[in-house]
């Protein structure tokens, strides 16, 4: 059975620091010391240098910050 070719349409969509830092109103650096300490969205590390985010991870993070409200 031949296989599909993966194609740039069946991969998820990746965002660049830049977007998910804009995205969460802080700038790269922050980001990147963040991602350095283990905290922040998860990262997807590519290569020496590439990093990218999926969506999903970025938008579970910040579901995770949420705090209780006190009433």
């Amino acid at each position: 059975m031949k296989q599909k070719k993966l194609t740039k349409e069946d991969l998820p969509r990746l965002m660049t620091r830049r977007e998910v830092a804009e995205h969460l109103g802080v700038a790269e650096g922050t980001l990147r010391n963040w991602n350095s300490a283990g905290r922040g969205p998860a990262p997807v590390k590519y290569g020496t240098s590439t990093v990218r985010y999926l969506p999903e991870d970025v938008e579970e993070w910040v579901r995770s910050q949420r705090e209780p409200m006190l009433v």
